[in-house]
């Protein structure tokens, strides 16, 4: 597949972001083919602040699930991972959906760095 996707925060509807750069994570994709583009979409990531999860864990410690996912994204080992700094990585389809928080079968213990030192858009 050819294709480009970017992400970034945006607020939902009715929402008011105290800060141009909070609110959820919405990716923004494109799918080429042939030099014409297939398709255009866009989605909230579904992680789990956006599901209403909670940030802390039942023994009060930090969950590193809960994230915005709102900063960077990128392509790694043949998967795609929205990012953001404080939480793991949230792992995304080429459609665009969301497959959920990735520790990397708990080879994290803690986050990953939001800013790779790639551009914000990735080929996919």
């Amino acid at each position: 597949m050819d294709g480009t996707f970017r992400n970034g925060p945006n607020p939902l509807p009715g929402e008011i972001s105290p800060h141009w750069f909070v609110g959820d994570d919405m990716l923004h994709g494109v799918r080429l083919r042939n030099g014409r583009a297939q398709w255009y979409r866009n989605r909230w990531v579904r992680t789990l602040k956006f599901d209403g999860g909670s940030p802390l864990r039942e023994d009060g410690s930090l969950n590193r699930a809960y994230s915005t996912a709102d900063t960077s994204n990128i392509r790694h080992a043949g998967r795609l991972f929205a990012l953001v700094e404080g939480s793991f990585s949230i792992e995304v389809t080429p459609a665009l959906g969301a497959v959920g928080a990735c520790d990397f079968a708990g080879g994290l213990a803690t986050a990953i760095a939001a800013h790779p030192s790639l551009p914000r858009r990735q080929r996919l």
